[in-house]
């Protein structure tokens, strides 16, 4: 039964770790998020500046680990539309 246990346990982390890096890459991929936030007349300085802020110019490992971090503490980031942070907008839904 403890072995039952260990292995079940084992394929749920396994499961949760591809999961989680089938999320990042989807997010990843769909396009640069900071182009997604700023106007279209906006310069190359504050492209820059925003894909810093958001840690988009780390290696994507770095971000990957970032990802897991604020996740982890709940941290979801802030809303491209709203600007508010989406751990914010979940609990005004529920």
């Amino acid at each position: 039964m403890q072995r039952y246990i260990v292995r079940r346990v084992g394929e749920a982390v396994l499961a949760l770790f591809a999961l989680s890096i089938i999320i990042f890459l989807m997010v990843r991929l769909t396009g640069d998020p900071a182009l997604l936030m700023l106007p279209p007349d906006a310069g190359a300085d504050a492209l820059v500046d925003i894909r810093h802020s958001m840690g988009l110019d780390k290696p994507l490992v770095t971000q990957y680990g970032l990802f897991i971090r604020d996740y982890a503490k709940g941290s979801f980031g802030d809303s491209l539309r709203s600007k508010t942070p989406v751990s914010e907008l979940i609990k005004d839904r529920l």
